[in-house]
């Protein structure tokens, strides 16, 4: 077995850990980090499971100018002090944040992996029983369809998931460009928002986190997530985002504007020009011209008199 295995053993963690909440939380993270871990979470309000997985790193609060008494004085133990007066942290707590995150990670894949086994499991059974129970398939056919419906919903991998979120983000940007008067939408993941995935009380919960930095819970219909709450948020003025978005195609009109190109339509006003300068030169000659078309008439008149 390969260290990365050993290290990452959820064998090694309470079956029901992922619903720990509060100070039975605080209590797990003590028994297993130490007591400065549990303290900073608690102080910071990082009560369960999942609000500690969507945080990114927990020691950061020491890089902000903080003004809180208990926040110093863990800094003092929490963080070493450079010789220009500036703070670290300890690279052993930064570092055992970071083990504990991903080992709730894959005790969460874990959960979602057995759930799905289960409810395959039920599905063999039903169709077993349905097959054998022929002479109640009518009423067979009206339980089994939405419960074919539920169960196929839930065995979408995490991947699948977040595909068929996107293919609906995809979607919407086209249907509302033009009410967000915007010619081209495009929404890129992990550019303009992020998905997180979590497992509560055996079910799948989904957050997205917008661009603008605003977090938003996603709703769920079955067990499909719903995307209504982004889509809210999006259509919201105060979405920096779309804003910055909507500034970006203004400034590149503008700048268009500013430096128009040689259209066709240019072109051949440029070349009709052109010609009518052409005929204008060859209609119109000096008077010397003329005189001299008018002797040769002369001449040739006299020339025809003597003959």
């Amino acid at each position: 077995m390969s260290l990365t295995n050993i290290y990452l053993d959820t064998s090694r963690l309470p079956d029901d850990i992922l619903s720990y909440t509060d100070q039975r939380f605080y209590d797990f993270v003590e028994s297993f980090l130490g007591k400065l871990h549990s303290r900073l979470l608690a102080q910071l309000h990082i009560s369960s499971v999942p609000c500690f997985l969507l945080t990114e790193n927990p020691c950061a609060i020491f890089n902000m100018d903080i003004d809180d008494e208990i926040l110093e004085k863990l800094s003092k133990e929490i963080c070493v002090k450079l010789k220009n007066n500036q703070f670290i942290v300890k690279p052993g707590i930064e570092n055992s944040f970071k083990c504990l995150k991903q080992l709730l990670s894959k005790k969460t894949e874990e959960k979602l992996k057995k759930k799905r086994k289960g409810q395959q499991r039920s599905t063999n059974l039903g169709n077993t029983i349905s097959t054998q129970s022929s002479s109640f398939s009518s009423a067979s056919i009206s339980l089994s369809q939405p419960l074919s419906a539920t169960n196929s919903l839930s065995l979408l991998t995490l991947d699948e998931h977040r595909q068929y979120l996107l293919n609906l983000i995809q979607q919407w940007c086209i249907d509302n460009k033009s009410s967000l008067q915007l010619n081209q939408l495009e929404l890129k993941e992990g550019v303009d928002f992020t998905f997180f995935f979590l497992t509560v009380n055996d079910g799948l919960e989904a957050t997205v986190e917008c661009k603008c930095g605003s977090k938003i819970s996603l709703g769920k219909n079955l067990d499909k997530i719903q995307l209504s709450n982004f889509y809210k948020h999006l259509k919201d003025t105060k979405c920096s985002n779309i804003m910055a978005l909507k500034k970006k195609e203004e400034k590149h009109i503008q700048q268009s504007v500013m430096n128009p190109t040689t259209t066709p339509s240019k072109v051949t006003d440029d070349l009709i020009t052109t010609v009518s300068s052409h005929r204008l030169t060859s209609s119109t000659s000096s008077p010397g011209d003329k005189k001299r078309r008018i002797s040769q008439g002369s001449q040739e008149k006299q020339k025809k008199k003597k003959e």
